[in-house]
C-alpha cells in the first residue's frame, strides 16, 4: 500500500529540510465502505497495528489484527478499503488501499489481517 502524499511530504521535510516530524504514539487500522466512509459503531474501534523492521523499503504488520465478537462491524456493513491512521479516532490517513474483494460482514464473521498482510512501501528509483 502506498503512503499518502501528506505523510511522504512530512518524511521528506524531516529528512531533508530539518523539519520536525511528530511521530504518532501508535498507528491504527480502520475499515472503510464505499464513498470513503469509515465503518464505525459503538464498540467497533480502530485496531492498533504493530510493524516489524523495514526490509527492502517495505514494512509489514508483525502481529495479527482482527475484529471479533462485539467489536466487529455491524452485520451487513460492506468493507471496501482499509487505511492506516495516526490516531484511535480522528487523525490523519498515513496509508490506504482498496481491498482486493469487497467484504460484506455477516453474523459470526471475523475480520482479520494476518501477519504480513498490511505492507507499506517506500519506493526508491
Amino acid at each position: 500500500m502506498a503512503m499518502t502524499e501528506t505523510l511522504r511530504h512530512s518524511l521528506l521535510s524531516h529528512a531533508f529540510r530539518n523539519s520536525a516530524y511528530s511521530q504518532p504514539s501508535a498507528v491504527y487500522v480502520a475499515l472503510f465502505a464505499a464513498g470513503d466512509v469509515e465503518i464505525t459503531k459503538t464498540g467497533f474501534p480502530r485496531k492498533a497495528v504493530t510493524f516489524g523492521a523495514p526490509s527492502a523499503g517495505v514494512i509489514a504488520n508483525s502481529a495479527i489484527v482482527e475484529w471479533t465478537g462485539d467489536d466487529r462491524p455491524d452485520e451487513g456493513s460492506t468493507a471496501t478499503a482499509f487505511k492506516i491512521m495516526d490516531a484511535a479516532t480522528g487523525g490523519n490517513v498515513m496509508a490506504a488501499e482498496d481491498l482486493t474483494v469487497s467484504k460484506v460482514i455477516e453474523t459470526g464473521d471475523i475480520v482479520r489481517f494476518a501477519i504480513g498482510d498490511l505492507t507499506v512501501e517506500l519506493t526508491a528509483s
